[in-house]
């Protein structure tokens, strides 16, 4: 299967996958692109370094080309995606308007019902900065853990956040059932990313997950 942000992974999804996760950046000229490392080659300049023209002159490793997101919310239109994760890379909460303008010309945020974007940060400045832009689009405030729990909560009962999620992978999940229980026993919703174990899928959806972020979508759920 190609790997993730790549428009020709989309045609590889199997049945059953009710949505997608996608990573954004920003080019130095202010074009969201799709990309989960920050620089390209490995060792290479950061993309917010390179404008989008030089990044679309780049053929990735397995012959792909760095998408757009504006084109990726084409082909998630035509694939008939149902929900689309943006997992925003770029600290600085002032990229997030170019982001929504974007999502927001998209066929797949005009034809699709609300609430079909979700918005992944990790900084409460950026939970800010999506309610100011989007009053009603889901928030999910990643990298969840003991030492920000009570200031996440808060932002949870104040209404500007949708989901938490702990911090990630399927170790994580197994070795901090105290955690999730005291997300969930606190009445606040909750994910998980990235959970690649099938029994950690299904604890998951046991201690109340409300979706699951996995790279292995064979017999997964998103």
């Amino acid at each position: 299967m190609h790997r993730p942000n790549l428009i020709e992974g989309l045609w590889q999804l199997p049945g059953g996958i009710d949505g997608v996760e996608v990573d954004v950046r920003l080019s130095r000229d202010g074009v969201p692109v799709l990309h989960h490392d920050r620089c390209l080659p490995a060792d290479g300049p950061a993309i917010e370094q390179l404008d989008y023209s030089a990044l679309r002159g780049q053929v990735l490793d397995n012959g792909c080309r760095i998408p757009r997101l504006v084109d990726y919310l084409a082909a998630c239109r035509a694939h008939g995606v149902k929900r689309l994760f943006l997992d925003i890379k770029v600290k600085d909460p002032e990229v997030l308007p170019i982001i929504h303008d974007v999502v927001q010309a998209s066929a797949l945020r005009r034809e699709q019902a609300q609430g079909q974007v979700f918005w992944m940060v990790r900084f409460p400045e950026q939970v800010e900065r999506v309610r100011s832009l989007m009053p009603d689009a889901p928030v999910v405030l990643l990298r969840t853990n003991w030492d920000n729990l009570d200031e996440r909560l808060t932002l949870v009962k104040e209404g500007l956040v949708d989901y938490l999620v702990p911090m990630p992978r399927d170790r994580f999940l197994v070795e901090n059932q105290a955690l999730l229980r005291e997300i969930r026993e606190a009445d606040a919703a909750m994910g998980v990313s990235i959970i690649n174990q099938q029994e950690n899928l299904l604890m998951a959806e046991e201690v109340g997950c409300s979706f699951a972020i996995t790279d292995e979508a064979k017999g997964a759920r998103c």
